[in-house]
């Protein structure tokens, strides 16, 4: 059996029980190693599919709750970054830009402060060097959210107004063909949906690790805007108004 049927079996099983340890796992995958079943499992909490647990269990992640910041930094960092210098190709001097929360959005914000433009961000962690600034640069303000450094809430949203953006980079956790960008938190899909009014040009960056994920809070779907990624999928693809990778 290969890596993608084992994974496919061992997430089937969690879907049929909220929590499921090695031993049911070896009876369900016969003949198959307890180390290739936790090597398995810890591929699979990579890509923010499961959650491992204390004595050898496993759980689903939960599509209600967001993976903290500090853990989705150090997941597909390469493909991060080669998507920040991706966007960056898009925007022109001078212009207004919107960089949004997450991971991905931290890695572009460092690259984007390094052009003479306006930056309007929802990032609370800046680690741009100052020597390297060019831009001007406004935080939003509003509820700080610490599990993924976002600024979020009413207050963020009533302060996207005072902003028209020529160009906005939006972050998602999940990316679909049929259900679109989606996230966990109502507050994030609602911030996002406010900027994606208030901008003329709307570019969604995500890494390939979200595609064919569903989360509970819909933002928008895939034909609202372009797609800056690190790999082709035929199924996205098709639905999207552009991609570039």
């Amino acid at each position: 059996m290969i890596p993608y049927e084992r994974k496919k079996v061992i997430l089937n099983k969690l879907n049929e029980q909220d929590i499921v340890i090695l031993d049911e796992l070896q009876n369900v995958l016969s003949g198959v190693s307890v180390s290739t079943i936790r090597r398995d499992l810890k591929d699979l909490e990579k890509a923010g599919h499961v959650t491992l647990l204390p004595g050898g269990a496993a759980k689903l992640f939960s599509r209600s709750t967001d993976v903290p910041i500090t853990k989705r930094t150090t997941l597909n960092r390469n493909e991060k970054k080669e998507i920040a210098l991706l966007a960056v190709k898009e925007v022109k001097l001078g212009e207004t830009i919107y960089v949004d929360s997450g991971s991905t959005g931290e890695e572009l914000l460092l690259e984007l402060a390094k052009k003479k433009i306006t930056l309007i961000t929802s990032v609370t962690n800046f680690k741009i060097p100052l020597q390297d600034v060019e831009a001007q640069v406004y935080s939003l303000g509003g509820f700080v959210n610490f599990t993924n450094n976002s600024l979020k809430g009413d207050l963020t949203v009533q302060n996207i107004d005072y902003f028209n953006f020529d160009r906005a980079f939006i972050g998602a956790n999940g990316v679909d063909s049929k259900f679109g960008y989606t996230t966990p938190d109502l507050s994030e899909a609602l911030k996002k949906r406010k900027v994606i009014e208030k901008s003329q040009e709307v570019y969604f960056v995500c890494d390939s690790s979200k595609f064919h994920e569903v989360y509970m809070s819909s933002i928008a779907p895939l034909s609202d805007s372009v797609l800056i990624t690190d790999e082709r999928d035929e199924a996205i693809e098709k639905n999207l108004k552009q991609l570039i990778c």
